[in-house]
């Protein structure tokens, strides 16, 4: 269960800042290419919350979606003229992250792997390595929380938090050693 949990929280797509606004609404082409942003009928074309391009589809390839499509969003925003600061992309990205856990924890009862999943693909050992030395770096016990505390809301809370810190210390380069690539 652990990896699984693990697959489903990197297999979100790039967060929008404007969480809530009545009416806004998302639409994707069939093979996740081009994605447009539409409130109120009309298309949204403000940088930080206009459609962007997948290179990876969320659901068959979560772990290479997080590293080619969320990861340079997060980086570096999705245009040259966007006005948020990483913080605020990585604050929303954890948002999705705590409202598709808390949402898939209502209609399952737990995080399975796909039977066809393998574990071969583009992007994965990096995203597993990217989200284990967040988690690490905020002190977070992943593997108690997986085994015994997932079920508890307040520890779900913790583990929300711990990964916004830690992802934000990764960036920060508090922590992150890896390959010589750079966040």
């Amino acid at each position: 269960p652990g990896l699984a949990l693990l697959v489903f929280i990197f297999g979100f797509g790039k967060s929008q800042l404007a969480h809530g606004i009545p009416g806004k609404w998302l639409i994707e082409s069939p093979d996740y290419g081009k994605v447009g942003e539409f409130f109120r009928g009309s298309l949204v074309r403000d940088c930080e919350n206009k459609g962007s391009f997948n290179y990876k589809h969320p659901q068959r390839e979560p772990l290479g979606h997080f590293t080619q499509d969320i990861l340079p969003w997060i980086k570096w925003g999705n245009c040259r003229e966007d006005t948020t600061t990483r913080e605020q992309r990585i604050s929303a990205y954890v948002m999705d992250v705590e409202l598709g856990l808390e949402r898939l924890r209502a209609n399952q009862p737990g995080y399975y792997l796909p039977s066809d999943f393998s574990f071969q693909k583009s992007g994965q050992s990096e995203t597993i390595a990217f989200f284990l030395a967040a988690l690490e770096s905020s002190n977070f016990d992943l593997y108690n929380f997986i085994m015994n505390e997932q079920s508890s809301q307040e520890k779900r809370k913790a583990f929300y938090k711990a990964l916004d810190q830690g992802i934000n210390n990764l960036f920060a380069g508090k922590i992150w050693q890896g390959n010589g690539s750079e966040f």
